[in-house]
């Protein structure tokens, strides 16, 4: 499973563990996926202001299982604690419970976000030993036991807490309707919101001649590696789509090569604006903004090229009797 999401990873592996049902179309719009923007104008992958509902409610949709907070934001730290105690208490076997908390409290796990706090989703349940807790963590690929303290040290640690139950007794596949709709419902073809708002940001850094100016920058793309992931998503749709197209592997590597261009185009914009911050060398302007229009042109050909293959998905799944365009080329030269 391709790093992406943490909330999306952990009700996919949900799916992948119980059911032979493809979740891949699931992934359809995370590239696009909303982000927050901190009080000063940063970037943010987290906030209480973002919903996960719309999620929720397509997972249930697609797959026929239903989402249940269980955390709840209008008690206590102590009283949401034994709620998630009481629950880990009876929990069935068919039960999954997850949980969001701070990975820089969890001792032994490395992160290599930089990130403090870095809120993340994964999930939990109780060993033989009253005092050892079996961690589940499909978005970082692993999976182990952990203190039990430590775990409950750091779901207290964020200022807002989360928590999701999922009875996955019964798994369905979603009709071919339904996954269509996902993907229009989610594809954007004509914007890359990211690269919009990470111009929007250095721009307002450039002009601020009064203010902090381009030292903001440190802060307000901390988190552009983070939501850069998300870009990898762009890879279960090509894998689900070419699995009906019948293209070939070297034409998925062709345009994975492409997805992990537009990925590390972001980690150096992101580099770039260290820089920027550090030494306020406005001669790096203009190479940022030119980076930046390279992410924006990749993505726009990554976008025309999933948006061909599902129309042609569309055509050979809701109208057999069409016949499946020969694929385009991928990949830039060098």
């Amino acid at each position: 499973m391709i790093k992406i999401h943490c909330l999306m990873s952990c009700l996919c592996e949900i799916i992948k563990r119980r059911s032979e049902v493809d979740h891949r179309p699931f992934y359809f719009g995370v590239w696009d996926a909303p982000f927050a923007l901190s009080e000063a104008g940063g970037l943010a992958y987290h906030a209480e202001s973002l919903s996960h509902q719309p999620l929720l409610d397509q997972y249930e949709r697609m797959f026929g299982l239903t989402v249940r907070p269980w955390h709840d934001p209008r008690a206590t730290k102590e009283a949401n604690r034994e709620t998630l105690l009481r629950l880990l208490e009876d929990k069935p076997e068919h039960r999954y419970i997850m949980v969001m908390l701070d990975m820089c409290q969890l001792p032994g796990r490395e992160t290599k976000a930089n990130l403090s706090p870095f809120p993340h989703y994964l999930m939990v349940s109780k060993t033989a030993d009253e005092d050892r807790w079996f961690v589940f963590d499909p978005d970082f690929r692993w999976e182990g036991e952990a203190d039990k303290r430590d775990v409950l040290a750091a779901i207290a640690a964020l200022e807002d807490g989360a928590g999701y139950v999922i009875d996955a007794e019964r798994i369905v596949s979603p009709s071919l309707e339904t996954v269509d709709r996902w993907f229009v419902d989610t594809f954007r073809p004509d914007v890359n919101p990211l690269t919009a708002q990470v111009r929007a940001i250095l721009r307002r850094a450039e002009a601020d001649s009064e203010g902090a100016g381009l030292g903001v920058l440190l802060e307000q793309l901390g988190q552009l590696k983070v939501l850069a992931v998300r870009k990898y998503g762009y890879e279960y749709a090509l894998m689900y789509f070419q699995d009906t197209l019948g293209y070939s592997r070297d034409h998925f590597l062709r345009w994975a090569n492409q997805i992990e261009d537009l990925a590390q185009g972001y980690s150096t914009a992101q580099y770039m604006s260290v820089k920027l911050a550090m030494t306020g060398n406005r001669a790096l302007l203009p190479v940022l903004y030119d980076n930046l229009d390279e992410v924006d042109a990749i993505e726009r050909e990554i976008k025309e090229e999933i948006g061909r293959q599902h129309e042609a998905w569309r055509a050979a799944v809701l109208s057999p009797s069409t016949r499946v365009p020969a694929p385009a080329e991928g990949g830039r030269a060098g």
